[in-house]
């Protein structure tokens, strides 16, 4: 599976804390998903 993810985004006090999807990729659509609605509070 390619991964499309950054988990280096985040810098200083946020290192760690931030990740970006670098581009899209229907293969990954539902583990992103879940990570990105987990880290809003769902």
């Amino acid at each position: 599976m390619f991964n499309t993810m950054n988990f280096l985004k985040g810098q200083g006090h946020l290192k760690n804390w931030l990740m970006e999807e670098t581009e899209f990729d229907a293969r990954n659509l539902g583990k992103y998903e879940a990570v990105f609605a987990q880290g809003n509070g769902y």
